[in-house]
């Protein structure tokens, strides 16, 4: 399926100058289609970008209304008419085309849905009760003493290799000094 993309359409409005009302003023805005926000908000932008009068904000708003609305209705009347024929000459893979939708709806509704099953820390806190409560656990803690204790002596081993290797290294700077 193809992906059909906004449009920009030319909104045309033309007003009277003050000083004679045979002159006009001709504006021409783009504007996208469909339009995703508010024709008002529009209409404030379009007024202050282009100083037009505050007396013709409501016409300028009920005509822009108007042609937004009046475009996206020919946007959404063409966009269908050109998947309606795609279906008819077969052109559109409808298998494809349930799959995403019976996708998208699992993880619209797996988003909302009251979570079924047991959270991390149910299962860390059962995992933990069996453990604690297993006969293996004294075998568990013996293997980790050990660990422990090796680490330790590791540790400790380091230690005195460090303060040896000190040792040499001030014992032959008092050597070269």
């Amino acid at each position: 399926m193809t992906a059909v993309q906004n449009t920009a359409k030319t909104f045309k409005f033309s007003y009277p100058t003050c000083t004679n009302e045979e002159v006009l003023f001709k504006l021409e805005v783009p504007v996208e289609i469909p339009h995703g926000g508010s024709t008002r908000e529009l209409v404030q932008r379009v007024m202050k970008m282009f100083h037009i009068p505050v007396y013709l904000e409501d016409e300028l708003n009920g005509k822009l209304a108007e042609f937004v609305a009046e475009e996206t209705k020919k946007f959404h009347n063409e966009r269908d008419a050109k998947l309606l024929d795609q279906l008819k000459n077969s052109e559109l893979n409808i298998e494809g085309i349930v799959k995403n939708w019976e996708k998208l709806f699992k993880e619209n509704v797996m988003e909302f849905a009251e979570q079924k099953g047991s959270s991390d820390e149910e299962v860390f806190a059962a995992a933990y009760h069996k453990l604690v409560h297993s006969p293996a656990l004294d075998t568990i803690l013996q293997v980790e003493a050990t660990y422990a204790q090796t680490v330790m002596n590791m540790l400790k081993s380091r230690d005195d290799d460090i303060e040896k290797l000190t040792q040499k290294y001030v014992f032959a700077l008092h050597l070269y000094q």
